[in-house]
């Protein structure tokens, strides 16, 4: 089915979203581009990345600032690869580690407002492996019990999963994560995401889907940071213009 095989794909691109940030109103853009320009300092953005790169804070960057569709700045500096003396281009590939969030929150719901899938959908619908999850009991230990139900696209745009990241360093969760191969932030990657995806989905969760029940989530994790936002933000569509959400 062609709907699983994309949603197969985004999800397993990045398992944490981020939620959908919508464009400003078009009376808004109109009042900003009839609005005088302000002056622009070309010369200064590219004097900001050398200096980065002779204080040795990066080993190269590539800038660029556009206003409308005029380029107003465009500027490759230091080292694509500072071992082999590579020079960094204007065209060079990055890794963009969490912007993948709102490039897959856009094609997901992309495809809730055509209709294909639901915010309440499990992800096991697409991803199998995530159909039987447990939990740590958040004593410290390994134990774990079964979640009090399954992750849903909802979750995952929320940052509700109970997924955590093994480089926030909080045990067990840390420790099972390296031991399984997971890998998350800019570190090498083993094998390919699908076979990631796996993995992770064959490990415990720190809590359950929506920050119910017992907890071995660090302090600082995503699902806590995320009830600071309204909870209508996860789920209005901004992909064709409309602001529905799902019942």
């Amino acid at each position: 089915m062609v709907v699983s095989r994309l949603m197969r794909f985004f999800l397993s691109l990045a398992l944490l979203l981020s939620s959908v940030h919508c464009s400003p109103p078009v009376e808004d853009v109109r009042d900003v581009e009839k609005a005088e320009a302000p002056s622009f300092d070309a010369a200064g953005v590219r004097s900001f990345l050398e200096t980065a790169v002779s204080e040795g804070r990066v080993a190269g960057a590539v800038g660029l600032v556009a206003r409308g569709s005029e380029v107003l700045s465009f500027d490759a500096v230091g080292m694509a690869d500072r071992e082999a003396g590579k020079p960094m281009e204007k065209d060079t590939l990055f890794r963009i580690a969490s912007m993948t969030k709102p490039i897959t929150s856009v094609a997901v719901m992309a495809l809730f407002d055509e209709g294909r899938i639901a915010l309440d959908d499990p992800v096991s619908k697409f991803i199998p492996e995530f159909g039987k999850a447990r939990v740590l009991k958040g004593d410290g230990s390994l134990d774990t019990v079964e979640a009090s139900r399954e992750i849903t696209l909802r979750h995952l745009l929320t940052h509700t999963s109970g997924i955590a990241y093994r480089f926030v360093g909080t045990e067990p969760i840390s420790t099972l994560y390296e031991d399984a191969g997971v890998s998350d932030g800019l570190v090498e990657t083993i094998g390919t995401i699908a076979e990631g995806v796996r993995r992770l989905a064959g490990l415990p969760s720190c809590t359950s889907p929506g920050n119910d029940g017992p907890t071995a989530c660090p302090p600082t994790s995503w699902g806590g940071w995320w009830k600071s936002f309204p909870a209508r933000a996860s789920t209005s569509s901004c992909a064709s213009g409309s602001s529905r959400r799902s019942g």
